[in-house]
């Protein structure tokens, strides 16, 4: 049995094709039992919104955010959802994954945005956006999405793995992703 590990979507409304999109590249479902994703799609009728998101931001492991003018213009994310983040993450208690859609990482380096530290996807500076073939596909963008997502995945594993004794499934990944960046660009 491996250490769950639950996984927060974060994006504007405006973006949701770039979520739905995430989902059939990085399927997370694939990555076992153990690794949940939570959207704001969770949400049921009647439940209050805020509370809802506030209690998964509490329990996140890993803060995949979609970057685009919208994300960034959304108030509801910068002042609750990467402020929790931020106080997290400054705890040790989570990884952020900065998924650059629309916007490459000189963007948020000029602006000196909190994200701009963080390791991005689809890969180091170019946007998931720029990646497309001649049929509007991104064949380029999902090996490192996949690849990105497991690495975390294990990452997270295994730290709970150490704190608690758990044991760990099997991901496989690459190096780096979620990962702050200390002088530059790798």
């Amino acid at each position: 049995m491996s250490a769950d590990v639950l996984i927060f979507m974060s994006y504007s409304h405006l973006d949701l094709v770039w979520l739905k999109r995430f989902d059939s590249i990085a399927n997370v479902k694939r990555l076992g039992r153990a690794v949940n994703e939570w959207t704001d799609r969770e949400i049921t009728p009647g439940t209050v919104d805020d509370d809802a998101i506030r209690e998964a931001l509490d329990k996140m492991d890993v803060f995949v955010c979609f970057v685009t003018p919208g994300f960034l213009d959304s108030s509801y994310i910068t002042t609750v959802e990467l402020d929790i983040a931020k106080k997290r993450h400054k705890k040790d208690k989570i990884e952020i994954v900065p998924v650059l859609v629309s916007l490459n990482r000189r963007y948020l380096e000029e602006r000196k945005h909190f994200l701009a530290q963080f390791n991005p996807l689809p890969c180091h500076a170019t946007p998931w956006g720029a990646h497309h073939d001649p049929d509007g596909n991104y064949p380029a963008a999902i090996q490192p999405i996949r690849e990105g997502i497991e690495e975390v995945v294990k990452r997270v594993q295994e730290k709970k793995a150490a704190k608690g004794g758990l044991p760990v499934g099997k991901v496989g990944g690459r190096a780096g992703i979620g990962r702050r960046i200390k002088g530059g660009h790798p």
